[in-house]
């Protein structure tokens, strides 16, 4: 656990996202040796997971959103050449 504490505050101190916000390093509880603990593991980071897969859904419909508001936004005529 002590490399894993080590790279987390490599990365943490070193390494920023494009809007200049420190990246957040997340470690398991505990290392995975057996069955059980990478059970204990999964269930840990489930919600992360989960809760990435619907920002990443939720990006993905709102750039739908902004290129349908932009594609209406074009003549038709115009629209026809490049389809």
């Amino acid at each position: 656990m002590g490399m894993a504490q080590a790279a987390k505050e490599l990365f943490e101190k070193n390494l920023k996202y494009s809007n200049g916000e420190p990246v957040k390093v997340v470690i398991a509880d505990t290392t995975i040796g057996r069955v059980a603990e990478a059970a204990a593991c999964e269930e840990q980071f489930e919600f992360v997971v989960k809760m990435a897969v619907i920002i990443q859904e939720m990006m993905n419909d709102l750039s739908t959103v902004m290129l349908w508001s932009r594609l209406k936004s074009v003549p038709e005529n115009i629209l026809i050449r490049f389809i």
